[in-house]
C-alpha cells in the first residue's frame, strides 16, 4: 500500500490538472482523474494524497 503524503496544492487548472507541493518538499502532478470526490481542487488548500509512479 502506498504512503500517505501531506501537501498543500500549489495550482490546479481549469484544465484539470495541477501541482500539489508535499509536505517532504516534493512537487507532484495531480489531475482530476484521479481525485476521489471529483470536486476542483484550489490553491492553498491542505490535503492528503497518496503518489504513484507514472
Amino acid at each position: 500500500m502506498a504512503k500517505k503524503i501531506k501537501g498543500v496544492v500549489a495550482q490546479f487548472g481549469t484544465k484539470g490538472y495541477g501541482f500539489i507541493t508535499g509536505d517532504d518538499g516534493e512537487k507532484y502532478f495531480v489531475h482530476q482523474k484521479n481525485i476521489y470526490n471529483k470536486s476542483r481542487l484550489k490553491a492553498d488548500t491542505r490535503v492528503v494524497f497518496q503518489a504513484e509512479s507514472s
